[in-house]
Order: C-alpha cells, then structure tokens, then sequence
C-alpha cells in the first residue's frame, strides 16, 4: 500500500477538533502558537520536541516506505 493510501485509510471520520483549532487560530485574541488536534497529538508533540535521529529512527520504524532508496 503506498504512503498516501494509508494517510487516506487512516483520516479520522471526526473533525471537529481540527475545525475547532482552525476556528480559534482565527478568531482568538491571543492565538496559541501551535495547534495540534487528534489523537495522535501527544506522539507528534514528541516528535517535535525529540534530537533528529530519534525522530528519524521512530519514522522509519513506523513508516519504512518512507525511507529514502539510496541511503
């Protein structure tokens, strides 16, 4: 299965949790500077966070269709 076939298998059927971070980004005072909605949110949070190789090393473990043919 390619990459954007399973991001397209795996969308939520819900959201409006990213409607509601889209609706505050744009209409809050003070928008906050990142807007992570979904489950997946603390993972990515981490990701973020994370020194490069960990989060190349937790992608391509998760993803190895990701990774690059000539390395």
């Amino acid at each position: 299965m390619k990459v954007h076939e399973c991001a397209v298998h795996s969308l939520p059927s819900d959201l409006s949790p990213v409607v509601d971070a889209y609706e505050h980004a744009l209409l809050a005072r003070y928008p906050a500077p990142r807007y992570m909605p979904g489950r997946a949110a603390p993972f990515w949070k981490f990701l973020i966070a994370a020194p490069e190789w960990i989060g190349d090393a937790l992608v391509n473990a998760i993803m190895p269709e990701l990774k690059p043919s000539n390395v």
